[in-house]
């Protein structure tokens, strides 16, 4: 069987996300070690500047790179005009869009579509129209004409039933997996950081992940302003770019606090590479984070398998994801964030029990598992044959 794959979402110039592309990614990397027997063509619009370093050498894969022009530079043009065309040339039995569209028009090949989440409808007040008009309907209309729809967790299954009225058998939940460099490392392997010139000092309060309205780093931002009143917590660490709308100013909001008696404690970076970003993880005391609307929220999975305590949403999917071994607040509380720093930060034996449970929690997912589902799902909907 030949399955095509709209790889798009891997190119920095299309701002679909990181957490996107890593499932993409991950997916490409696992492919060609569980064996399928299947060929895969993996559709570029560009050949460079690249989120991750890809390995498509594999004899499995053939790369076609279908360049824009000035009419499908907008990347639902490029996806309903050139993509289609090159399936029809290439007649591929399946297409796996992993960036919640798929093309609506000019072919006829089974698409599967995966949609993470449903924010852009959900939460429609922290997005732009212009950001809405790309996701929201190109989306909805994605699942009606998809073959199956693939999403990452039960709580994103249940709103696409909800808002879409999609039919619950034609979505397939696949949990996302975690990166086995994702562990407990020896001190001596891990790099040691900087911003602007300051080290970070080790045992800090840790948040990764672009910063939208929906994930309340202002909340965190608070709570930890108000644990600097009464003690002395470690620095706080926020990793990620500002993308909120409407915009939150969170770099006034560290200078504040910074500014507040017993000096800059806050740093923040907009962007990390992968090594850097696994240093972050093994030297922090506590991961946070605060969201109230995310379909898998990945970082609480890759934090929980660096075996580090985790505070995060009572809400969505991180009851599904985490089990009962994380902290669960209500995020928009910056009473129950400072409450729960509080414990893990003086808790000792809290604190250890609460990471050795996770790093078990965290052993469940496993993207050889996810891939080996990916492929079995598409097998079982095409009747194990092929066109």
């Amino acid at each position: 069987m030949k399955i095509a794959i709209d790889a798009r979402c891997l190119q920095r110039s299309k701002g679909k996300g990181l957490g996107v592309a890593r499932v993409l990614v991950n997916l490409l990397k696992n492919i060609p070690t569980i064996g399928t027997g299947h060929e895969f063509v993996v559709y570029l619009s560009e050949d460079e500047d690249l989120l991750f370093d890809v390995d498509l050498s594999d004899p499995i894969f053939t790369k076609r790179v279908m360049k824009e022009n000035r009419l499908t530079r907008y990347g639902l043009l490029w996806e309903n005009i050139v993509l289609p065309w090159a399936l029809n040339r290439d007649r591929p039995d399946a297409l796996l869009s992993p960036s919640y569209t798929t093309p609506l028009l000019f072919t006829d090949v089974p698409r599967f579509t995966i949609v993470h989440d449903i924010s852009y409808r959900t939460l429609k007040g922290h997005f732009s129209l212009r950001h809405r008009l790309t996701f929201d309907i190109p989306s909805l209309l994605s699942c009606k004409v998809s073959r199956l729809v693939f999403t990452v967790s039960e709580f994103s299954k249940r709103e696409i039933i909800k808002h879409y009225k999609i039919d619950g058998d034609k979505i397939s939940v696949v949990h996302s997996g975690v990166e086995g460099k994702f562990r407990p490392l020896e001190e001596n392997k891990y790099r040691k950081l900087k911003v602007s010139g300051r080290d970070i000092p080790e045992n800090y309060i840790l948040y990764i992940g672009s910063i939208f309205n929906r994930r309340n780093v202002e909340k965190l931002l608070s709570a930890y302003g108000m644990l600097k009143k009464t003690d002395d917590p470690p620095a706080l660490v926020i990793v990620g770019e500002n993308k909120t709308f409407p915009v939150i100013d969170i770099e006034s909001l560290i200078d504040k606090i910074n500014s507040m008696p017993g000096g800059g404690k806050i740093f923040h970076l907009d962007f990390v590479g992968d090594e850097d970003l696994l240093s972050l993880y093994q030297q922090c005391e506590v991961f946070v984070y605060p969201s109230s609307y995310e379909g898998f929220g990945l970082p609480v999975l890759e934090a929980l398998a660096c075996g580090k305590p985790v505070i995060t949403g009572d809400s969505t999917c991180f009851t599904e994801i985490a089990g009962g071994d994380a902290v669960f607040v209500d995020p928009k509380d910056e009473g129950q964030i400072r409450g729960s720093l509080i414990k893990i930060l003086k808790d000792d034996h809290f604190r250890t029990d609460l990471a050795a449970r996770g790093l078990k929690r965290a052993a469940l997912f496993d993207w050889g598992r996810s891939a080996t589902k990916y492929i079995n799902i598409i097998e079982h909907a095409l009747g194990g044959g092929h066109n």
